[in-house]
Formats: structure tokens, C-alpha cells, sequence
């Protein structure tokens, strides 16, 4: 779950906007934002342009809204005289240091502002500095390029500097570029204000030259529909997509005459485009002016809304002028019709269908030629290629025919939009191939010099002067990727991640104690406070916001005060331990749950509070105040302590365990205090009942010490019959250990204990239905079948009517819950279980199948749109945009996949069925992927070659970011990272050791993973440290499957690295859980990202790969020096339990190991890896006794045949 923007668990200010966490408000945010959007440019049309009748005059950017090209920023939207601020939200004025300013920009790092001058400007002058936010962290560095050269640089200004002047040059230049970064630290509070921004025009205003219009109506789809209806979709996010709603409108063909027919039913006409518009001028031109109709009642409108499918058509304001076959459409405001995805003309005065010759639609973007030349290394003979383009022109070509012989060099001459920022306008090559096509930006190509597309030995330059491909490929011998040189590197570690990537503000927090699944709650906070929480709450009630306790204690220690730290009892059991250091006193406290009995149910917290005194000689005074605040009856003494009680009932017994400390009851309050000798230890203990008890009841509760080895016993208990590892890091072991008690402690039961609900995260969200599944499939790869089989059927109770699954979040969790409970059951091989569930895991199949049918349409053209086959659009996570999303599409397709072969295994009739619709669904995935892929421009990598882009949506053919730039609190490109087309692997659509797992992972190490993170990891620390800061997303690192990846494609050193990396940069290390964001923000004890790590735990040690076993297959060699072991019993797999041992000795050049094979049944091969700590390659090889050669020395892999009983393997380097 991708979390609002949320510091520390508590509030933003950021462009001195507060934003509390509330959910709700966030879904609403990417709405809210874009009708705001679009409500400040009618704004600002209603202002006006400043008009200057003579040079010299100023013009304040404020005011001329129409230059602004492109406007990018890391957070909020452009202020316009005001600061940035969330959309929606009221602004603040511009102030700097304490001076306000009635003009200019509020703008956030990091970001940039593109402003068109055409050579219409002489200077450019402001006032910039950071935000007034109350001494904030905020730091930024502001720079003016000038046609490409930097000409201001601030260096690195704070909150509260002094705001700089700004005054430079403009004198005939076309592009003025204002940027603003972080300075290197994060964005947070970043806002950068141009203060006064202001153009001096250098010529009059009867020699104002405009902005350039370009023609981009060729790159719509020509349509027509219903001019009544003015709304898109009515499904909300959690409800069944209307098939009504899915095809807004009706593709138009073309005539053989070039004519496309208005039908009288609908009147109208009009383009769609899968990108946000910016137009100036529209225009219509019939097929003669004996077909124009009367221009009388006409009207334009635009699309305005989130989506193509969420919107409204509104109509624009403005004026039709005719002339004899023509009528020409220019808005009232320059921003009439900005922010559009499609427009229509409503032709109300005709009777008859109207012929129609062509459609216009003018965009402000200037445009300039370029000459091409495009190179393909080594074709087949005889193949031919092709080129078009999309948002420019081709006006010249050597290819006549219109194909491209690929023996032959292409020249090209190409009209290209000349943009640095605005990437949904630039002019893209698509380059068509018999193996692939994929596009080419020319902005890209004057960027980097040339394009090299080395996986399909296209090379694109300028002529006649560029850089030739011999000597590309020269200066680029010595680079490499990040995956190439994690390749070389040693094995990071535990250690060094912890050292390196780990930030210590992770380490804050509170924890959740209880028994495992059980319903009654206790949050323990670092200083030693204690929450008994209220969970006698509806789920609905507490989605998004946090359970709130019924009473808590609050310990003082000592005089109070002190540096607190917190560690957890035995290493990871659910104990958190806290101390402080007061006056010669050690002062600790250990809160846990344990069973009331052995066999008892009824949970017990225990708070055992302890003063030891450190001296060896003299004695000290210690002293504890208990502070009890919240809803209960009284606190009064008893014999043995004192009693917070509730009409007889016992909320609270605290007990002296020891003479040393004497307890007093004073109102609210209870205190400890007493003399400790030197060296000795003072003890008492607070017990809550987790259940109905009366006061007189309070003596069947134990002594401290048997209630904690009742604890310890209990959970030793749970642990018993699970997947065991033994490794020589103890501070992991402990962590995976503690990772599965966090998923019990945060999980509740229901009925009895029969369901049991896996709630994301200790203390908000609840089950949520889709990442719920990563906690259930981790915790079931561990051995915990029992716990994963009463999650699932916690969701199938509560699978729908219609026949789908959410709990109010997302649809995309119907899928995911089919494909993790396929894979439940081919670990688990439950039959009766299987079968017993059998109808109703068949009745989500089949409304999957109907949901693909809505999409199953052909256009008017006869062809099938890029959707064909997939589910109806809708959303992923937070982000309320509907769009085909690949990789929604990926997890309906693989619980289709998995749930078919469930159901077939145990004798269901439809399943042969199922498991064909999943081989079509995969495969409409796929060409709608391709079709979408080609359109989209290649991406750099930092070896100097492109590879072709990984596109999220099917009609986003680029970055998210870029298309939908600002959206989802400003981190809308993360879901090409974290949620975008690599999900295709882990979801069987894309082969793991095929081309495009390869270019989407090296990609996104190059790039994505060294990116700005939110709320920490800049990218400029990122990119210097780029091993151990590299390797995980800089959002919510365990939503994306990167090291998934990489164990399905053996990549053994990239896994390691990302499994270390991730963890440490969200891990709290005092108490073992792991955070949703960085920088202790978003929930705490997020169980959905523990799940994944206990998948990749697994991963690890045992994995299945092509029908066969692979074992140890990503253990660091850095656990293979001598003298050190490595082992796994009881690790579930789909052929039953394994486990092995491996015993280094490569101090005598010996690493042995031995394996208890599955017995349920055999799979095709069984391989150990056994890697040498220094890299040697193994060289010998005895399997049983006797040599063995079936084994790989480059992999360092042993390939065994499947055996019933103990194998002996000794591997010789």
C-alpha cells in the first residue's frame, strides 16, 4: 500500500500545507488535483495577460501562463502568486525570510519550469529563496538556463536566507529554464519560491511573434458519441466496471474517399488521445461547403477529468468561425482547453450523416527539422523495416517505398517538438522490426548524441555531422551497468547493509504484543508506555485510520529522562526490552503476552519492570512512577500490591516481586521506590488480564518468571513444525525469526478461531485484500499452512454476490487471492480442503472471464483495440486513475493460472477451462504489451546503450510521471518502478531469462533504484554509494519484486545485494519489524512488506525451478568460511518437505553437504549450490561416496538425480 505523504508518523508541512494522514482524503488527492489544475487556469484567464505596448515593459510569468511550456515538481502544484501547495488546498502567500511578495511562483524541488520567450525578452529577474516554514529542513539550489546554458546557480539556500537576486540575459533567446533541486538531501520542505518572477520585453507589441502551433489531430483517434451523455464511468473503485462504460466512444473509419461520416444519431465528432492536451485551436473541415451545416447551436467541448474513463465533457467557451468548407474553433481563454484528453464538436443542426474531410487540433509547442540518420548492424538480407513517427512529421525519407531495407543507412528529415521537459510532447522515431519494435526519442538522440539500441543493432544520429557507430561503440567500451558491476563485486552483507543503507530513524517506533492471532492488543512504545487497545471495532471503521487504546500506563524512571534503548527478549521473541541509565540505576522494563495456563487461551500482558543498581559498593535509590490514564474504574491498594479494578472486574494487578521496592498508591498513580544494594536488583510487575476476571480471581496467575517460560514455551510451540534455518548470522536469524511473529501478532481471528484475518500492518489498514496476500504466501513458504489456510478462507467468506473480493480497497486483490491460493495448494496438497472450496474458488474464476469479455470488442475499424482480452480498467493501489495496468492484469492472469490447476488436481470439471482462458489471457496481455511497447522510446542505461521501455499502462506509451506528472501526491512515476511492467515476470506473462527481464531490470538498477526517495535516500547520495544504496525503490521497496526476479533468473549477486539493501532501509533493529516508508514514516510493523521478505527468505535457501529443486541457491559465500554451517529442515515445497546441511572446511579445500530429500513425490532434478568464499571453482565432486561430474564449476552447482533417502555430497576446490 503506497501511504499519503506522511514525516514521522505525523503530519507534512511542505509549502506550508499541513496534511494530516487521512486515507480518505488521499484516494480523492489525484482528482482533486487535476480539477484544481484546470480551476486555476480559468483563473488566470479571467486575469488576463499583461499586455506591453512598448520594450522595456515587464511582464510578470504569473501572468503569462500561455508561455509556461512545462511544469514539473517533486511535490504539490504550481503556486501561481501563492506557494506551492496539495491541490485543492487554499495557498499561502509567497514569503522569504520574512518578506512577502505579491507575484511570482511557488514552485518545489526538485523541478523545473520551461517558459517560452521567442526571442520576445531581453531579461530575466526575480527574487528567489525557500519558503518561510518555520526554520524548516528545507534546501534547495536554484539555477536559469538560457537556451541550454546555465547562467544563475544560488548554491544551496535554506529557510530563512536572505532571498537572491536574480537578473540575466534573454536577449534572443527561445527557452528560459528555471530548476530547482533538493541540494542533495530529500525534498522534504522544499518549497522554492521565484519571487517577482518577471520578463523585460525587448520588442513592441506589434512585433510579438506568438507561440508556434503544431497539428497534433493526426495522433487521435477520429470518434463520435453520445452527446448527451456527459459523464465517464460510474464504477467506484471497489465495484464491478460497467460494460457500458468501458468503450466511451466509437472509432469513425476513413472512406475510401477519405472521409469520415457523422452519423445523424450522434452529431458529433470528435479525436481522443491517450495523453493530456494542451490546445490553442480546433478545427473541422467538411468534405465541401455544400456538406458544411449550419454552424448554428454548434458547440465544442472538452474531456476534462482524471482518465479517459473518469471525467466529464464540459462545454469550452469560445467562437466558431466559418469559412467556405471550414469552421475554426479558438477558446475565450488560452486554457480553455488545456488538460484534455479528447475533444468533440456537437453538430446539433443536421438531419442527415455530415461528411467530414479532416480534423485539426493546434497545440502551442515549437517545432524545428533535424536530419537522421538510422543504421541497422548485421541484417538478415531481404528484411525490411519501418519508421513512422508520433507528435512530429516526417518530411523527408530515402526509404521511397515506404519500407526500409535494413542493408541500407535511412535517411531521415524530421519535424520534431523542440521540448526538454514536457516528454508526453516529444517527437518519437517508432521503429518497426522482424524482431521487435520499440521507439526512439529525437530528444534523446540531441541529448546523448546518438541512440544505440544494441539488442537490435539500431544506431540513430544526426547528420551529416554526428557520431558514427564505430565510434560510439569505442566510447562506451569501458562502461557498464550497476547489475554488471554488482556482478563483480564481493557479496554485500547483513552487516554492511546495516552500517551503509540502514538510517537510524527506522529504529523508532512502537511494537504489537499478544499471542498469535489472537484479538486482544497491547502496543508498547520505546520509552515504555503501554496501550491495552480497543479492538472491538468494525474493520470498516479502522481501514485507514489507527486503533485508539481504552487505557495506558506510562512509566517514569527514576527523575525521568535519559537516552531509552530497546532490544527484544532472546533475541527475537515478542518481548520488547527498554532501559535507561538514571543515577547509577540501570531501569528496565519487559512487556510480553503469555498464555494465563499451558493450556489456557486467555492471554496475559506482563510488564516487568526492574531496577538494577551498577555500582559494586554502594547502595542506590531507585524509584518508578506509574501513571495510568484512559477508561477504567479506580486504582486501591491490595495486600499483594495494588488493583485497577472496574466494577470487581481486574484491569490491573501490580505486584512486588522483591522486598527491595515498595509500592504505593497515590490517585491515578502507582509508585515503586526503595534503596537497591549494590549490585543487586530491585523487581516488580504489572499483569493485565486479557480477559473477564474479578479481583479475587488475580492468585491463579503465576510467579513472573513461570509466566515468561510459558511465554517462551508457547512460542517455541508455534515454531516446532515450520521451515528451521541455522546460519552463522545470528542478527538475521533473529530477524526472520521475529518477522513470523510480527505476521501472527498483527493478524486477528474470527469465528472461534476458524478464519483468521492477516491485517497489513499492526494497527491500521486491516486485511486488505490485495497486499494481505504477500503476509499469507510468506508465511506459507515458511511452513506456517495451518495460519495461510484460515487467511484464505477468511477471504473466501467473504467473497462477494457478484463474485469478486475486496474488503474496500482495490479489485486487483481478487486475482492475487486466486494465485496465492494455488500456490497454497500446491505446497500444502490439502485435497479435502481444496475440494470443499472448490465451487466457490470456480465462481471467482468465471467472473474473471466475464470481466475480460467486456473488453472484447473490435472497433468500428474491425480491429481489436490494444485492450482486447483484458480486465476492465481500474486502480492498483492509492492512485484513484482507472487504466489498464499490465501488471493488474498480470496478477488476474496468474490467479487464473494457479486457481485452474488447483481446482484441476482435485478432479474439478471446469478447470480445463480455466486453464485455457489463462493461456489466452496471457497472451492478450502480451500483444497489448508489444503494441504499447512499440510507441514507447527507448531508455539509456548506464552502459551507454538504449534498451526498448517497459510501459505501465496500455496507453501510456513512456513514464507514468511524465504523463501524469504531479499525481498521487507526487509519486506517480513510481509506478513504473514498483508496480509497473517488471510485475509481468513474477506474474508468468514475460519469461525471467528472456530479453525483456533483462533490459526492465538493468534499467531500472540504472536508473530508478538511485532516484530521489521519499522522505530519504537523495539521489545524489544514492548515485555515489550506489552499491549499498542501490538495489531496492525509493518508495515502498517490497512492492517491487526485484529480487523475485532475480532469484527466477539465477542472478545470484544482484539478489543477495537487493535482499540486504531492502531490509536495512526499512528495518527497525531494536525491535525487528519493518516500516512502509522510509524515515519512520507510513505504518509501523507493516507486515505486507514482512511477507515479502519471508518470501525472499525462502528464496534463499530452497527454490523451485523448471520441475526441479535448487537449494542454497542465493546463500552467501560470506557463509561458506570455514568452519561455518548452513542449514534447512522442513522447508515446504510443491514435492513435499527438504532439507540439507552444508559444513564448510575450504580451510582443507572441502565443502560438504547432505540433503533429506522431498518424499510426496520426486521432482526432475534436485542441485545444491556451494559457493567458495573466495570465488574458487569447485573441481571435484563425490556424491555418496563415489565421483560424481553432473555439476557446474562457473554456477558452483551440484546437479543431483530425486532419491528416497540421504544424500552425501563433498565438494573439492
Amino acid at each position: 500500500m503506497l501511504t499519503p505523504f506522511l514525516i514521522k508518523n505525523a503530519v507534512v508541512f511542505s509549502g506550508a500545507a499541513v496534511l494530516s494522514y487521512s486515507r480518505h482524503f488521499f484516494l480523492r488527492w489525484s482528482l482533486l488535483g487535476r480539477l484544481f489544475a484546470f480551476a486555476v487556469l480559468l483563473v488566470l484567464s479571467s486575469i488576463g495577460c499583461v499586455i506591453c505596448a512598448s520594450p522595456g515593459d515587464v511582464e510578470y510569468i504569473s501572468d503569462l501562463y500561455d508561455r509556461i511550456i512545462s511544469a514539473e515538481q517533486g511535490w504539490g502544484v504550481l503556486g501561481i502568486d501563492a506557494c506551492a501547495h496539495i491541490s485543492g488546498q487554499t495557498p499561502l502567500p509567497l514569503v522569504i525570510a520574512g518578506v512577502s511578495f505579491s507575484k511570482g511562483l511557488g514552485h518545489h524541488a526538485p523541478g523545473e519550469l520551461i517558459i517560452d520567450l521567442n526571442g520576445e525578452y531581453s531579461r530575466f529577474e526575480a527574487q528567489v529563496g525557500v519558503q518561510d516554514q518555520g526554520k524548516s529542513a528545507g534546501s534547495i539550489v536554484f539555477m536559469v538556463f538560457v537556451d541550454g546554458v546555465k547562467v544563475f546557480d544560488s548554491g544551496v539556500m535554506r529557510d530563512g536566507d536572505s532571498p537572491k537576486p536574480v537578473s540575466v540575459s534573454t536577449k534572443d533567446a527561445s527557452l528560459l529554464r528555471l530548476v530547482v533541486t533538493d541540494a542533495g538531501d530529500g525534498y522534504s520542505y522544499d518549497c522554492a519560491d521565484w519571487a517577482e518572477a518577471r520578463l523585460v520585453r525587448s520588442t513592441p507589441l506589434k512585433e510579438r511573434k506568438g507561440v508556434d502551433m503544431f497539428d497534433i489531430a493526426k495522433f487521435a483517434r477520429v470518434v463520435t458519441c453520445d452527446p448527451k451523455r456527459k459523464h465517464g464511468a460510474s464504477a467506484g473503485r471497489t465495484q464491478e466496471f460497467f460494460a457500458e462504460d468501458i468503450y466511451l466512444e466509437t472509432d469513425l473509419p476513413k472512406s475510401a474517399e477519405g472521409l469520415y461520416t457523422v452519423p445523424a444519431s450522434t452529431k458529433c465528432i470528435g479525436l481522443v488521445w491517450g495523453e493530456s492536451r494542451r490546445l490553442r485551436k480546433l478545427a473541422v473541415k467538411f468534405a465541401s461547403g455544400a456538406d458544411m451545416p449550419s454552424v448554428q447551436d454548434a458547440a465544442v467541448e472538452g474531456w476534462f477529468g482524471a482518465s479517459a474513463h473518469q471525467g466529464e465533457w464540459r462545454a469550452v467557451d469560445g467562437r466558431i468561425e466559418q469559412s467556405a468548407d471550414e469552421w475554426v474553433f479558438t477558446p475565450k481563454s488560452p486554457d480553455g482547453l488545456s488538460g484534455v484528453r479528447k475533444i468533440r464538436w456537437i453538430i446539433p443542426a443536421v438531419d442527415k450523416p455530415v461528411s467530414v474531410r479532416s480534423l485539426s487540433a493546434y497545440t502551442p509547442l515549437r517545432t524545428s527539422a533535424i536530419n537522421l540518420l538510422v543504421v541497422c548492424e548485421k541484417p538478415k538480407s531481404g528484411e525490411l523495416g519501418g519508421v513512422d513517427v508520433y507528435n512530429g512529421e516526417i518530411t523527408g525519407s530515402s526509404a521511397k517505398s515506404g519500407r526500409w531495407s535494413l542493408k541500407e543507412p535511412l535517411d531521415l528529415t524530421v519535424r520534431y517538438v523542440i521540448s526538454t521537459s514536457a516528454k508526453i510532447d516529444q517527437t518519437v522515431l517508432l521503429i518497426n522490426l522482424p524482431s521487435g519494435a520499440f521507439g526512439v526519442s529525437v530528444q534523446d538522440v540531441i541529448k546523448n548524441g546518438c541512440v544505440y539500441v544494441k539488442d537490435f543493432g539500431v544506431f540513430v544520429t544526426q547528420r551529416p555531422n554526428g557520431i558514427t557507430l564505430a565510434d560510439y561503440k569505442k566510447s562506451i567500451e569501458d562502461k557498464k551497468t550497476v547489475l554488471e558491476r554488482v556482478r563483480n563485486m564481493p557479496d554485500q552483507t547483513f552487516a554492511q547493509a546495516l552500517a551503509k543503507t540502514h538510517h537510524k530513524a527506522q529504529d523508532g517506533g512502537p511494537m504489537m504484543i499478544s499471542l498469535a492471532c489472537d484479538n486482544q492488543k497491547f502496543i508498547v512504545h520505546r520509552d515504555g508506555a503501554l496501550e491495552v487497545m480497543n479492538t472491538n471495532v468494525p474493520i470498516s471503521e479502522i481501514m485507514y485510520n489507527s486503533l485508539q487504546p481504552l487505557w495506558t500506563i506510562k512509566p517514569k524512571f527514576g527523575s525521568g529522562g535519559g537516552d531509552f534503548s530497546r532490544y527484544l527478549s532472546g533475541g527475537w521473541l515478542p518481548a520488547p526490552v527498554s532501559s535507561v541509565t538514571i543515577g547509577g540505576i540501570i531501569y528496565r522494563e519487559r512487556a510480553y503476552v503469555a498464555p494465563a495456563g499451558k493450556n489456557s487461551a486467555h492471554p496475559v500482558c506482563v510488564i516487568e519492570f526492574t531496577a538494577e543498581n551498577l555500582s559494586d559498593s554502594k547502595p542506590a535509590d531507585a524509584e518508578f512512577l506509574l501513571t495510568f490514564e484512559g477508561k477504567f474504574g479506580g486504582i486501591k491498594p491490595v495486600p499483594d500490591g495494588a488493583a485497577l479494578t472496574e466494577e470487581n472486574r481486574l484491569r490491573a494487578w501490580i505486584r512486588s516481586e522483591n522486598s527491595l521496592l515498595k509500592l504505593s498508591v497515590q490517585d491515578s498513580a502507582v509508585s515503586a521506590k526503595g534503596s537497591v544494594p549494590a549490585g543487586e536488583v530491585g523487581r516488580f510487575t504489572v499483569i493485565v488480564p486479557g480477559f473477564d476476571m474479578n479481583v479475587d480471581g488475580r492468585s491463579s496467575i503465576g510467579a513472573a518468571d513461570s509466566l515468561y517460560k510459558d511465554f517462551k514455551d508457547y512460542w517455541d510451540s508455534i515454531f516446532a513444525d515450520v521451515m528451521r534455518i541455522e546460519i552463522p548470522d545470528e542478527s538475521l536469524l533473529n530477524v526472520i525469526l521475529a518477522s513470523q511473529a510480527h505476521c501472527l501478532i498483527a493478524s486477528r481471528s474470527q469465528d472461534g478461531g476458524r478464519l483468521v484475518a492477516p491485517w497489513i500492518a499492526s494497527n491500521t489498514y486491516g486485511p486488505l485484500e490485495s497486499e494481505a496476500n504477500s503476509i499469507i504466501r510468506g508465511m506459507d513458504m515458511l511452513g506456517h499452512h495451518d495460519f495461510a489456510r484460515r487467511s484464505l478462507d477468511f477471504f473466501i467468506k467473504n467473497y462477494n454476490k457478484e463474485g469478486y473480493l475486496t474488503t474496500g480497497y482495490t479489485l486487483l486483490g481478487t486475482g492475487w487471492h486466486l494465485w496465492t491460493l494455488g500456490e497454497h495448494y500446491e505446497l500444502a496438497r490439502d485435497d479435502e480442503w481444496m475440494k470443499q472450496n472448490a465451487s466457490e474458488v470456480a465462481r471467482i474464476c468465471r467472473w474473471v472471464i466475464e470481466q475480460r469479455k467486456k473488453t472484447m470488442k473490435a472497433n468500428a475499424l474491425g480491429e481489436r483495440p490494444p485492450e482486447y482480452g483484458l480486465m476492465p480498467p481500474g486502480v492498483i493501489a492509492d492512485w484513484g486513475v482507472y487504466a489498464y495496468y499490465f501488471s493488474l492484469n498480470g496478477y488476474y492472469c496468474a490467479g487464473l493460472r494457479h486457481a485452474s490447476k488447483a481446482l484441476a488436481s482435485v478432479g474439478f470439471s471446469d478447470a480445463a477451462g480455466f486453464e485455457a482462458e489463462a493461456a489466452q489471457f496471457e497472451k492478450d496481455i502480451l500483444t497489448a504489451y508489444r503494441r504499447t511497447q512499440s510507441r514507447t522510446p527507448a531508455m539509456l542505461l548506464q552502459n551507454g546503450c538504449f534498451v526498448p521501455g517497459y510501459p505501465t499502462q496500455v496507453y501510456t506509451p513512456g513514464r507514468v510521471g511524465d504523463f501524469y506528472p504531479g499525481e498521487d501526491g507526487n509519486r506517480s512515476w513510481c509506478y513504473d518502478v514498483e508496480i509497473g511492467a517488471h510485475q509481468l515476470i513474477p506474474t508468468g506473462v514475460l519469461p525471467p531469462d528472456g530479453s525483456d527481464s533483462k533490459w526492465i531490470m538493468e534499467h531500472m538498477e540504472d536508473e530508478h533504484f538511485l532516484s530521489d526517495g521519499w522522505f530519504d535516500y537523495p539521489a545524489a547520495k544514492n548515485r555515489e554509494d550506489w552499491f549499498n544504496l542501490g538495489g531496492f525503490s525509493k518508495v515502498q521497496p517490497y512492492y517491487c519484486r526485484n529480487a523475485e526476479v532475480y532469484a527466477m533468473r539465477d542472478d545470484v549477486k544482484p539478489f543477495i545485494r537487493s535482499y540486504f539493501n531492502q531490509l536495512a532501509s526499512l528495518l527497525n533493529t531494536e525491535v525487528l519489524s519493518l516500516w512502509e516508508h522510509f524515515n519512520a514514516s507510513g505504518a509501523w510493523n507493516k507486515t505486507h512488506e514482512t511477507g515479502y521478505f519471508l518470501q525472499q527468505t525462502k528464496w534463499m535457501f530452497v527454490t523451485e525451478r523448471g520441475g526441479g529443486l535448487l537449494l542454497a541457491p542465493f546463500v552467501t559465500s560470506e557463509w561458506m568460511k570455514d568452519g561455518m554451517t548452513v542449514a534447512v529442515k522442513n522447508a515446504p515445497t510443491s514435492f513435499g518437505a527438504v532439507g540439507f546441511q552444508i559444513r564448510s572446511k575450504v580451510g582443507g579445500g572441502v565443502i560438504e553437504a547432505s540433503i533429506d530429500p522431498p518424499t510426496r513425490s520426486k521432482p526432475d532434478y534436485i542441485a545444491i549450490r556451494l559457493r567458495h568464499p573466495e570465488g574458487k571453482p569447485i573441481k571435484r565432486v563425490e556424491v555418496d561416496g563415489r565421483a560424481w561430474t553432473d555439476f557446474d564449476s562457473v554456477t558452483s552447482t551440484v546437479r543431483l538425480k530425486p532419491s528416497a533417502k540421504k544424500i552425501q555430497i563433498v565438494a573439492r576446490y
